[in-house]
């Protein structure tokens, strides 16, 4: 296989299987209560908040141009409000039963398009890596790939409660993982990538999934759990375990 293919390969693999295991985790809890999905639905927001605060945003801004990275946030505010347009319910959406549903599947579509920005700048990163170091290490590839479980885990819990079948929701978990692949092959052609290019591409990332979450993730667990009694405690969780995936354990 040659350069390229394994960049394409690796990228791509990393990406699908990361995020396809995520979303198979949260198809594993057969019937699981209102309370257990909004437990979910705020260990997710957890997760991303803890992906966004402690890794992405560092990457995006120390040691980087600040304006591109800074521009590229408020462009990611644009994103998602034209996203939430077009993913836009009827005004006569009912708050229970099936409105609900359709509103579990909405916010997993928005954090599926969020992830997928995302894994472009990490397979740039792998395909950059591939090209311009012969050592690049197995470890490093299994934590990208742990990195993704929890995005997965993130997309999969709404489409689970959504009821969506278990063949959907995993797939579309996976497609989030395809720009991986992308990323890696054009990570591979331009080897040393602008800093610049970088910084934005990580920020308007970083800031689409910061808005997908405050904004979609966390009132939709805050809709299924109504005494609030495991939002903090799973939104601590995901934090830590987000925390757990960035330091390498």
């Amino acid at each position: 296989m040659t350069g390229l293919g394994s960049s394409i390969a690796v990228g791509t693999l990393v990406g699908v299987a990361g995020t396809g295991l995520g979303g198979a985790v949260c198809y594993i809890i057969a019937h699981p209560t209102k309370t257990t999905q909004a437990a979910m639905l705020s260990y997710s927001g957890g997760v991303m908040a803890a992906m966004v605060v402690f890794s992405m945003l560092p990457e995006a801004f120390v040691g980087k141009p600040f304006w591109p990275g800074a521009l590229s946030l408020l462009l990611s505010g644009a994103f998602v409000g034209a996203l939430s347009v077009v993913l836009r319910l009827p005004a006569d959406c009912p708050q229970t039963g099936e409105g609900m549903r359709l509103r579990l599947q909405r916010t997993s579509l928005m954090i599926i398009s969020a992830i997928a920005l995302h894994n472009l700048p990490e397979g740039l990163a792998i395909g950059t890596g591939l090209c311009v170091r012969s050592d690049y290490t197995f470890t490093l590839i299994l934590l990208m790939l742990l990195h993704d479980i929890p995005e997965g885990m993130a997309a999969g819990v709404g489409l689970k409660a959504g009821r969506m079948s278990a063949f959907k929701g995993i797939g579309a978990c996976m497609l989030a993982g395809v720009p991986t692949g992308l990323g890696a092959a054009v990570g591979f052609f331009v080897g040393g990538i602008s800093q610049a290019f970088i910084s934005a591409s990580i920020a308007f990332a970083a800031g689409a999934m910061l808005l997908v979450t405050c904004l979609e993730l966390i009132p939709s667990a805050r809709g299924l759990d109504s005494r609030k009694r495991v939002l903090i405690p799973a939104f601590a969780a995901g934090v830590l375990t987000g925390a757990l995936v960035i330091a390498g354990l």
